[in-house]
């Protein structure tokens, strides 16, 4: 199959992370899965055989998963059509998967469709044919700057928990990262001399946000926290669970 050549094309040339890859595999699977109506432990046997997308041998995953299921190239391609989407949309609407949720994985399943269009396997994409199920709107729920403002001058417990959240929703507040950024954060992304953070976003592409003088006193804190709380743990990540860890 071509599903781990499109995995490697995201992670190497797309360079997208490893959990929207992963999100991506996982549309295209159930998406055949529901079409020759395979077990998923058989679409996922080359994980089984200790086959990752890391070991750069697409060649050798297709030919187990094509000889464990029985399918063939032709028949991988000649399934991707507007009925058959549609189809599997239904059934997973019927079945209790919400819009938002069918959407995303459309979304991989029409990627995985454009990368075969690109390499000249596709004459079209059908995912582009079909109409996408309507997501209910959802109102945000805001926190106003009074709400914060009491939130942040509230006493707080000399304890690593405590002021770690309170750092976390702070810096939220104060640079607009998201939250995966956030996640993913690390001891080397923090500038001290030029009180700013180097964060890599989507697509790596690098950008500084400033500190501004409050935060920066309430991170400089949390560090001294940190550093007194877990001396022996050698971890770059910026925030830390209770225990430590990443």
């Amino acid at each position: 199959m071509y599903i781990a050549e499109f995995i490697d094309y995201l992670s190497i040339q797309k360079r997208y992370s490893p959990r929207t890859a992963e999100l991506y595999k996982s549309s295209i699977e159930n998406f055949y899965s529901y079409i020759f109506d395979l077990d998923r432990t058989a679409m996922q046997k080359y994980e089984t055989a200790n086959l990752s997308v890391d070991t750069k041998r697409p060649e050798e995953i297709s030919q187990k998963l094509h000889n464990e299921c029985n399918i063939t190239d032709q028949e991988e391609i000649k399934v991707l059509t507007p009925l058959n989407i549609r189809g599997f949309i239904a059934e997973n609407l019927n079945n209790g998967i919400s819009a938002r949720t069918m959407n995303l994985m459309l979304s991989g399943l029409s990627t995985y469709c454009k990368f075969l269009l690109r390499n000249g396997v596709l004459a079209d994409n059908p995912v582009e044919k079909i109409y996408r199920p309507k997501e209910k709107h959802r109102l945000p729920a805001f926190y106003t700057e009074d709400a914060l403002n009491d939130y942040f001058s509230l006493p707080l417990d000399n304890n690593y928990p405590s002021i770690r959240n309170r750092t976390i929703i702070m810096t939220l507040y104060a640079t607009g990262m998201r939250r995966a950024e956030i996640a993913s954060l690390s001891l080397h992304d923090l500038d001290i001399s030029r009180t700013l953070f180097k964060i890599t976003g989507k697509g790596s592409k690098i950008r500084e946000i400033p500190i501004i003088p409050f935060l920066l006193e309430n991170i400089l804190l949390y560090l001294q926290i940190r550093k007194s709380s877990f001396q022996n743990i050698n971890n770059n990540s910026f925030f830390l669970t209770d225990k430590g860890e990443t």
